[in-house]
């Protein structure tokens, strides 16, 4: 094999800096998928023990009236934080 122009092996080393940062990207994601999952059996366990203490469960999310006048909905930023 021969060597790479520099122009190709600028190419080559941008490219394997993407795939490292996509690997990187997938497995925090996988954490997070983790951490969701469970926290909605927490939540889950949670639930229960209030209903069987004859409790009512909070409507989620529990937004307060001045964060809600202040966040419209539609915000992109806000919805994905």
């Amino acid at each position: 094999m021969t060597d790479p122009t520099p122009a190709v092996a600028s190419l080559q080393s941008q490219y394997l800096t993407t795939r490292a940062e996509a690997a990187e990207c997938r497995s925090t994601a996988d954490r997070f998928v983790a951490r969701a999952a469970a926290a909605d059996q927490t939540a889950d366990s949670l639930a229960a023990a209030i209903t069987s203490l004859g409790g009512e469960i909070p409507t989620y999310p529990a937004v307060p009236a001045q964060e809600a006048a202040e966040d419209p909905p539609g915000d992109a930023i806000a919805e994905t934080a």
